[in-house]
């Protein structure tokens, strides 16, 4: 029997913009999800909040001044390409990375705290973008889909602290039923 889950995306502009300066750790957005609260982005009385906006113009202007790097939730580097041609690639690895790198993170720390708690009978054989993927007996599948979800909200929820998170999980005799 097989496990699956993955952690939906919630746009973190909320914490991100409240907590971060865009050359420190930029708006994440996590995995496939909707948040339980209001993206920033999203119209209020026919007006977008403009922190998003601010957010954007500051990943622009550092991408226009040559920002060599940017990094993610855990502090992992990706070094920017150089070159005034470059300018574009630079302002979008600004805004992609720290969601795209943030959800990687979570996924790696998820593995490495789940791989300690899962029994003899059960491991994880795969990832999937935001998914993990554990094999597991039948008659243990109830209690490893706790612990992958336990694993999986647990990391989220140390690298994005107040944000909050859904989860889905499912148990199925085979991948295709995913």
């Amino acid at each position: 029997m097989s496990c699956s889950r993955g952690i939906d995306e919630p746009k973190l502009s909320d914490y991100s913009l409240a907590n971060h300066e865009i050359d420190k750790q930029p708006l994440a957005s996590l995995m496939r999800a909707a948040p339980k609260k209001k993206n920033r982005n999203t119209r209020a009385g026919g007006r977008r909040n403009t922190g998003l906006r601010e957010w954007h113009k500051n990943a622009r202007k550092m991408a226009a001044e040559g920002a060599q790097s940017v990094r993610t939730a855990l502090g992992r580097v990706r070094w920017l390409p150089e070159g005034e041609e470059a300018e574009w690639p630079r302002f979008t690895a600004l805004v992609n990375t720290p969601g795209q790198g943030g959800a990687a993170d979570a996924l790696k720390q998820a593995m490495v705290d789940l791989a300690d708690k899962l029994t003899s009978s059960a491991s994880i054989v795969s990832t999937v973008h935001d998914e993990l993927i554990v094999e597991c007996a039948s008659d243990t599948a109830e209690e490893v889909k706790a612990l992958v979800e336990t694993a999986m909200l647990d990391a989220v929820q140390n690298l994005f602290p107040g944000v909050r998170f859904e989860v889905e999980t499912g148990i199925c005799d085979s991948w295709a039923e995913k």
